[in-house]
């Protein structure tokens, strides 16, 4: 069986799991490199279903995210700047694509892959750039950020 080991360093073994969880979030979450089954999907439901796909699986791979990234950042920030990159990806797409719909569900879809973006990209950002999203931060890092900021 694979247990995820804890130590102050990941692993090469351990790096390939959390790779391969975070994958799974963002499959389900409908970024980019995933999100052409989500517009195929999306645009056959009724209204109804449509609405609830929306939000309630969302809410909770979306925590599930946070909870994940917060645990493994801090170690390996290779895991934000990959978040980066398809958060920008998403928005474009979804900008893009949902400017030439004329069907709700379609619209709908290419909506969701568009604030997925921005979410993700507002959630890398946050984690990457504050003094207070590691949990060993000392008081130099602090003064450091602090100037760049001014």
């Amino acid at each position: 069986s694979i247990i995820l080991k804890t130590s102050n360093s990941l692993e090469s073994e351990n790096k390939i799991i959390i790779y391969i969880l975070l994958l799974g979030l963002l499959f389900k979450l409908g970024t980019v490199p995933f999100s052409y089954w989500l517009i195929r999907i999306y645009g056959d439901l009724e209204k109804k279903v449509l609405f609830y796909q929306l939000t309630i699986p969302k809410l909770v791979f979306f925590i599930l995210l946070i909870k994940f990234l917060t645990l493994f950042y801090s170690e390996d920030s290779f895991i934000i700047y990959i978040l980066y990159v398809l958060s920008i990806l998403s928005i474009i797409i979804g900008g893009i694509g949902g400017t030439f719909q004329s069907k709700d569900n379609m619209l709908l879809s290419y909506s969701s892959i568009l604030n997925i973006g921005f979410i993700i990209l507002a959630l890398s950002s946050l984690l990457i750039s504050t003094p207070f999203s590691s949990l060993d931060w000392n008081l130099e890092e602090n003064n450091r950020l602090w100037v760049i900021y001014q």
